[in-house]
């Protein structure tokens, strides 16, 4: 492949942002995966082209601009993308020969190429798409119409309906969930991060996060009952294929997952929205678990998990419950879930089992647990 060498040698200084979408390039397989990229006024998203030759003009560096394609001049310009382990930014490439495999189609209606969301809300996106895009699951855009939808999280009939409502074309899906915490803090990011930490330990809830959806809708609440009770109403939408193996979060890539949660009274919650496929809010938690481990197949395909283990690096194996093909869950995900907390600050190997649409598969992978979620904030 020309080039290889070349694009190889250059500086890891050139490493991207957390928050933005990471495109990546396989020179074994020629597959260049794109999240979005805009070309004509039109931006379309999840483009896998098979990419046969091309000629690098530059890497830039520097904070990572939004993918183009220029028709004109067959030039590529990929904000971020990952090639032999490493992360480029602002990388220019002269197109001499490609085949698009597969586009996902163009944003919807509402959707933005650059979320305007501060504070917690801000905060919170910003660290589900670091978590997401460590593992290969696409970054979410915000969508003004989803934004809408979202405050009537938490009451029937649920997100298919609410988006709707609020004129979004629901494409293959929708999910939706809450969550809160009674703290007096002030600290915006802390608070948006460990609402999405709490929402990370409940398992459906986990699912709704991590699926391969592509826009996201937030709401923020701030309740006043002797204290502050911030809390989130997010609605999520348009599932797409990826066309990878099954893929996880954790992942191999996951260095802070929080361990554990306890759940009690007062103490920080999360619920999940009422969806199609069941009547009521399920909340799986009973406190005292560790981190679930979701596993995700594409949307239309049919995943079993058979078998999991996860151990303690140097250590026991700790209890798991499975569960897939379930009522709560669509047929393409499953997650693994630790019965006992896991310990802050540690390694775990994880090694997983099933198949999809009955071809076995097989995970082997280790993850790494960061500080515990903690029950009041400064």
């Amino acid at each position: 492949m020309k080039n290889t060498l070349r694009f190889a040698a250059l500086a890891v200084v050139f490493a991207a942002a957390n928050a933005h979408a990471v495109d990546a390039f396989d020179p074994a397989t020629n597959l260049l995966t794109l999240d979005s990229v805009t070309t004509g006024g039109v931006t379309y998203r999840n483009v896998a082209v098979n990419l046969a030759s091309y000629d690098l003009i530059s890497v830039a560096g520097g904070a990572p601009a939004a993918d183009t394609f220029d028709a004109a001049n067959n030039t590529l310009l990929m904000g971020a993308v990952a090639y032999q382990g490493t992360v480029y930014n602002n990388v220019s490439v002269k197109i001499n020969a490609y085949s698009i495999l597969s586009v996902g189609g163009p944003l919807l209606d509402g959707s933005l190429n650059t979320a305007n969301y501060t504070d917690v809300v801000g905060s919170y996106l910003s660290t589900l798409n670091n978590y997401r895009t460590q593992c290969g699951i696409p970054a979410l855009t915000q969508n003004t119409r989803l934004d809408s939808a979202a405050s009537s999280i938490g009451s029937p009939p649920g997100p298919f309906a609410w988006a709707a409502s609020a004129g979004y074309s629901v494409t293959g899906g929708a999910g939706g969930l809450y969550n809160g915490v009674r703290t007096d803090s002030a600290n915006n990011g802390l608070i948006g991060r460990t609402l999405f930490q709490i929402s990370v330990m409940e398992p459906v809830a986990l699912l709704n996060m991590m699926r391969p959806y592509t826009d996201v809708g937030f709401v923020y609440n701030l309740q006043l009952a002797g204290g502050r009770y911030p809390g989130t109403r997010i609605i999520f939408g348009n599932p797409v294929a990826r066309n990878t193996p099954p893929v996880t979060f954790p992942c191999a890539n996951t260095t802070d997952a929080p361990p554990y949660q306890v759940y009690s009274g007062s103490t920080p919650y999360a619920s999940v929205a009422p969806t199609s496929l069941y009547t009521f809010s399920t909340d799986w938690t009973t406190g005292r678990q560790g981190t679930p481990i979701a596993v995700f197949a594409n949307p239309g395909e049919n995943l079993v998990l058979t078998n999991a283990t996860v151990t303690m690096r140097g250590g026991a194996a700790v209890p798991v419950t499975l569960k897939s093909n379930h009522r709560d869950l669509y047929a393409y995900e499953g997650f693994v879930w630790p019965q006992q907390n896991l310990l802050p600050n540690t390694t775990y190997d994880v090694v997983i089992f099933g198949t999809v649409n009955g071809a076995a598969f097989g995970k082997n992978f280790a993850f790494r647990t960061g500080a515990a979620i903690p029950l009041s904030l400064p």
